[in-house]
Formats: structure tokens, C-alpha cells, sequence
């Protein structure tokens, strides 16, 4: 047994029975409606595609996790070397005034 539902090309959404007219129109948007069914064979291979895709929203969010730690290292990396740069020329001034005092 197959399912059927109403799609609205207008408004690109399914439709509940109770928006379409006798003359198959979309309540809503007054365009016309179509009746589509979706056999067992389509249901399968839609739940075949629904396992798919949730295993690339996992995989996606996985990599993303990676990048945003590899962007905190990076992050955590460049403050190092700002605070390491700043300490030396920190260090420069100091013994640039003990070298001025003394010449």
C-alpha cells in the first residue's frame, strides 16, 4: 500500500487534505495542488537517504568540532608567541635604557 499526500508548487510545502479544495487548489495561495504517492519502494530508498544524510550531518559536525579545536590551538598558539615578542621587547627597551645610561 502506498501513502499520498497534496504538494503545493507555489508554496513548495505538503499540504493538509483539509486546505484543498474540491477543484484540487491550495486554499492559501489558490494555485493548483498535486496528488503525489509515495510507493514502498520510494519509501525505502527515502529512508535509505534519510540514514545517509544523518551520517553526514555527524561526519559535518565531527569535522567541525576538529576545526574549531584546531582554531583554539592556533589561537592559543599565536597569544604564546604575541605574550613571547611582547617580553622581548620588554627586554630590548630594559637594556636599551642600561645602555643609555652608561654611554
Amino acid at each position: 500500500m502506498s501513502e499520498s499526500y497534496w504538494w503545493c508548487p507555489n508554496c513548495r510545502e505538503e499540504v493538509d487534505g483539509h486546505h484543498v479544495t474540491y477543484q484540487e487548489q491550495h486554499e492559501v495561495c489558490g494555485h493548483l495542488v498535486e496528488s503525489i504517492s509515495i510507493t514502498p519502494e520510494k519509501q525505502e530508498r527515502l529512508a535509505e537517504l534519510e540514514a545517509e544524510l544523518t551520517k553526514v550531518k555527524e561526519c559535518n559536525m565531527a569535522l567541525h568540532k576538529m576545526m574549531m579545536a584546531k582554531q583554539d590551538l592556533l589561537e592559543a598558539e599565536l597569544a604564546g608567541k604575541d605574550k613571547c615578542l611582547s617580553e622581548m621587547e620588554d627586554e630590548i627597551i630594559r637594556l636599551q635604557s642600561i645602555i643609555d645610561r652608561r654611554y
